[in-house]
């Protein structure tokens, strides 16, 4: 979103020529993407854990040079495991690098389980025990794999 535009002499607005679209990733994202150009811009993606992901699942391919910042959180790792390591290339694909963060999030360690391993993920185990609906929805999908969790 631009939004010198919303602005009738945007020229006079502080920061106008600085260049900051192309150092901020969601600014960049939306102006890059709208052009085509979003290739050039590879190495700030990589360096935020939503817009690697967005550029991975935009070339739906993965996105090495972003996976240390994707490891960063929960929420993307799992997607970028789930989307596109399994679901657009090779099933079963674990992304190590990230499972810490998600072992650390009960929500996304029970997705990560169900999946993208299709088994138990013992390392987010303790941290789905703290959430009575999450650890019961976990051990019954486990049983349904005919892994038995206590």
């Amino acid at each position: 979103m631009n939004l010198y535009s919303y602005h009738s002499t945007p020229k006079d607005l502080k920061y106008y020529d600085s260049g900051v679209d192309d150092k901020i990733p969601v600014l960049a994202w939306a102006k890059y993407a709208k052009i085509g150009k979003i290739p050039e811009h590879k190495e700030l993606f990589a360096k935020d854990a939503e817009y690697s992901y967005e550029y991975a699942k935009a070339f739906d391919a993965r996105f090495k040079e972003g996976e240390d910042a994707i490891a960063t959180s929960a929420k993307y790792s799992y997607y970028y495991a789930n989307e596109i390591l399994n679901w657009m290339h090779a099933p079963l694909t674990r992304f190590t690098k990230g499972e810490p963060a998600i072992a650390k999030d009960a929500e996304f360690s029970y997705y990560y389980a169900r999946q993208v391993l299709k088994g138990p993920f013992p390392e987010g185990e303790e941290t789905m025990k703290n959430n009575p609906k999450i650890w019961d929805a976990y051990k019954k999908t486990m049983a349904d794999y005919g892994k038995e969790i206590k």
